[in-house]
């Protein structure tokens, strides 16, 4: 398992239901489970609701933590695109 902490871009005060759509899509890119946690909550990347139910917002730190065969390319792709592509 690794982990890397993050500062969160997105396009508006709070994620949308279409950046959450973006993020399960890479998420799907790799077989290594991948999470986003925030204090002591955690979500699956790959649950578009369970990513909004967690109502992140803008230049907020979260943790991205993957798991399995590729997880380094997993989360190095996933902590990128949070950073900048949303």
């Amino acid at each position: 398992m690794v982990e890397r902490v993050i500062t969160l871009k997105t396009s508006s005060d709070y994620l949308s239901p279409t950046e959450a759509a973006l993020i399960n899509r890479v998420a799907e890119n790799f077989s290594s489970l991948l999470y986003i946690r925030r204090g002591r909550r955690w979500v699956s990347a790959r649950s578009i609701t369970g990513l909004l139910s967690m109502e992140l917002a803008d230049g907020e730190t979260v943790s991205v933590i993957s798991s399995g065969s590729d997880e380094v390319r997993a989360l190095n792709s996933l902590a990128e695109f949070l950073k900048q592509n949303l």
